[in-house]
């Protein structure tokens, strides 16, 4: 993917096709190419770690999830997003929201579950078309 780079804000870049300013887009988001992945975020339990519905996400399965950070994880052929917590010698799966009565997963030796990747990078759409337009607003998620 190749897309113009601007070298400073608010200064136009030029739109020849042959220009040397090109900004690489794989380059920048994936280390791993044959391990990355990319899935769109499809509710807001992760709004207040800045990931709305919509949202695309880039995954790298090649990184062991280190407490704090956001995973994907395959939880008995569902697919969630949550922040990878080592709590002593147990594992949680953390929702990222203002909701009170958010779940924390806490997968048990009997679960069937699997960390497929960590969280890389978070893309968001800035045009309303079909995505929805959040807004963080003293500490809660809204539709904007």
């Amino acid at each position: 993917m190749k897309s113009l780079m601007s070298k400073t804000v608010g200064f136009t870049v030029s739109s020849e096709p042959d220009s040397q300013d090109y900004f690489d887009f794989n380059a920048y988001l994936v280390n791993n190419p044959t391990a990355t992945i990319t899935v769109q975020a499809g509710g807001e339990s992760m709004c207040k770690a800045g990931i709305s519905k919509g949202d695309l996400l880039v995954i790298d399965r090649t990184i062991k999830p280190k407490s704090g950070q956001i995973v994907l994880v395959d939880l008995s052929s569902n697919l969630t997003i949550r922040r990878f917590v080592q709590a002593g010698n147990h594992i949680e799966l953390h929702p990222d929201n203002f909701e009170p009565n958010s779940k924390i997963i806490k997968p048990k030796n009997y679960d069937v579950w699997s960390v497929i990747g960590v969280v890389t990078f978070v893309i968001k759409a800035m045009l309303w078309g079909n995505w929805a337009m959040y807004a963080l607003i003293d500490g809660n998620c809204f539709f904007v």
